[in-house]
């Protein structure tokens, strides 16, 4: 399955996601593991406005901002395999650098 931007669903590579990571995917990205594409990035932005938004100090920070990671992680390794790689990774860092600008402003 490709998006509008060429990525493709990698939920064969989250086969060995361990079940607490699992749960904070769900809980903090909104997804669940057969989130497909662009829906990988989005549910990584919020994931990372949930940690954000936590007391730095707070575990459940920390959480969320490994769902964060294991989201983006996921959507490069998509936009990598897409047919137009470039293009994909593109968009990946324009998405990234959108919300940097956000929780910057």
């Amino acid at each position: 399955m490709t998006s509008s931007h060429g990525l493709r669903t990698v939920a064969p590579a989250r086969a060995g996601t361990p079940a607490g990571l699992q749960r904070w995917i769900t809980s903090f990205g909104g997804v669940n593991l057969a989130a497909v594409d662009d829906d990988l990035l989005k549910a990584a932005r919020t994931a990372l406005q949930a940690s954000l938004r936590l007391p730095p100090d707070a575990r459940e920070a920390a959480w969320a901002l490994l769902a964060a990671d294991a989201l983006l992680t996921w959507g490069v390794e998509s936009a990598a395999n897409a047919p137009d790689p470039e293009v994909a990774i593109q968009h990946v860092l324009d998405e990234v650098l959108a919300e940097a600008a956000e929780s910057l402003g």
